[in-house]
């Protein structure tokens, strides 16, 4: 028996010394044992991304919301008049003027407010910049001296989900006018 085992080792050894490379059965087995795998983890590793990707567009959304507000508020603060009617029904634009004193001279500015698409715009002086994109609605108010505004988004890739956020600003005065 033990005669037997050492012949078995020393044709172990010869058969190793003299094998290079890998055979043919054995790149068939690790090509269909990596399909296996790929194929099990690929529905997980789509379910991963799309989450992620669903996530992002509504952080995306939030944050265009939030900017907008930011531009909205600095205006609503400097703004001395509205095109809008006190106590009257919300409008879905809005437009405000104000003007700005020097030593030397007064300047009048204004600013409005607008969709285009998806696109919230700001038109300021006559300068147009996107302030926001996939809002859905924004609604603006006017009650006394305050404004309101209620803004919409719909985040893209979301499944219908929208997210929407209200602000209120007091416009400046000017002496007499209210």
């Amino acid at each position: 028996m033990g005669n037997m085992i050492s012949k078995l080792n020393r044709l172990a050894r010869r058969l190793r010394g003299s094998e290079k490379g890998i055979s043919l059965i054995e790149i068939v087995v690790a090509t269909c044992l990596s399909t296996m795998l790929i194929s099990c983890m690929a529905p997980a590793l789509l379910n991963m991304v799309s989450g992620s990707l669903a996530g992002d567009a509504a952080v995306n959304a939030q944050w265009y919301i939030q900017n907008a507000a930011n531009f909205i508020m600095r205006d609503g603060q400097t703004a001395q008049q509205t095109d809008l009617v006190d106590g009257g029904p919300s409008k879905n634009c809005v437009y405000m003027t104000w003007t700005q004193w020097s030593d030397f001279e007064e300047i009048d500015h204004y600013c409005s407010y607008y969709l285009s698409d998806d696109a919230l715009m700001r038109d300021y002086d006559g300068e147009v910049i996107t302030v926001a994109r996939d809002i859905s609605d924004i609604q603006f108010s006017l009650q006394g001296s305050e404004l309101t505004v209620t803004i919409t988004a719909a985040p893209r890739g979301d499944d219908g989900d929208t997210i929407e956020r209200t602000w209120k600003v007091t416009l400046r005065t000017v002496a007499g006018a209210w």
